[in-house]
């Protein structure tokens, strides 16, 4: 069994800190060759395992709650058996589908209203630079009589 597959079992009967969860894989791989003393407080080197976390993360198998534990998602638990697998081969749920359609949804809409705003700017700024121009024409018609 793998070392994430045991960390799903693990985090579906426990929410665990970062630290709790470095220390778990961590246990499952020491075989007492790591330097004692580098290890932090927790019984673990300081990063491990961070990337793989952070990826169970981005792809929405774990989730860290409000209290900073973290949890498996319906998808880490529909997925339980094979956690490293690409995201595009993830068995997803209705429920899950539907959640990401609204992030994707809601950050689109986001970007769409930023677009115009910085839209909206541009115009303004171009009509005040011709407004400015348009003042100083006679200036620049003496400029160029002389």
């Amino acid at each position: 069994m793998s070392k994430g597959k045991k960390l799903f079992k693990k985090l579906s009967k426990t929410p665990m800190t970062f630290g709790q969860m470095q220390g778990f894989v961590f246990k499952l791989t020491d075989n007492g060759t790591y330097p004692r003393e580098k290890l932090t407080k927790n019984g673990h080197p300081n990063g491990y395992w961070g990337t793989n976390f952070a990826q169970f993360n981005r792809n929405r198998l774990i989730i860290k709650g409000e209290d900073k534990l973290y949890r498996l998602t319906e998808l880490g638990r529909l997925n339980m058996d094979k956690p490293f697998t690409d995201i595009s081969n993830l068995k997803q749920s209705e429920e899950t589908i539907a959640q990401k359609k609204e992030e994707d949804f809601e950050w689109f809409k986001s970007a769409y209203n930023n677009m115009i705003e910085e839209s909206c700017e541009l115009r303004n700024e171009n009509f005040r630079l011709r407004t400015k121009l348009y003042s100083l024409k006679s200036e620049i018609d003496n400029l160029f009589e002389v």
